[in-house]
């Protein structure tokens, strides 16, 4: 698959820089689960277009073999992100796929689907 300019340019690369020429601009990012379908996807695409990329997830849902094995993967909690992303780890952006998405299950159980998609998302702020 092949980015367009436009998504090139949304991450932070100059789809007319070469790959050889070393005027690429790549960012260190990390993606919140990044061990499910969007997450892992995402992250290949990342790092294919030469970005650093640190997967964090907890693997209730997703698997380690989606996560692609140039990637720094770090099998934690969102809510114990700031273990992760700390001042000094130097990250540009925070690209946040953690959460349920079972829309049948989260009308049977929305105080589950509260906790790991808002309150679990807010440890990210």
């Amino acid at each position: 698959m092949e980015l367009s300019e436009t998504q090139l340019r949304s991450l932070g690369s100059n789809p007319k820089d070469s790959p050889h020429s070393g005027k690429a601009t790549t960012v260190k990012l990390l993606v919140t689960g990044g061990a499910g379908y969007v997450g892992s996807v995402t992250s290949r695409l990342l790092l294919d277009a030469g970005h650093e990329v640190t997967v964090l997830d907890n693997l209730s849902t997703g698997f380690r073999a989606a996560v692609a094995p140039d990637a720094t993967f770090v099998q934690a909690d969102i809510r114990d992100a700031a273990q992760v992303l700390t001042p000094e780890a130097g990250f540009d952006a925070v690209l946040h796929f953690a959460g349920l998405i079972a829309a049948g299950e989260s009308m049977v159980k929305p105080e589950l689907y509260w906790d790991h998609n808002v309150v679990r998302s807010l440890a990210l702020l």
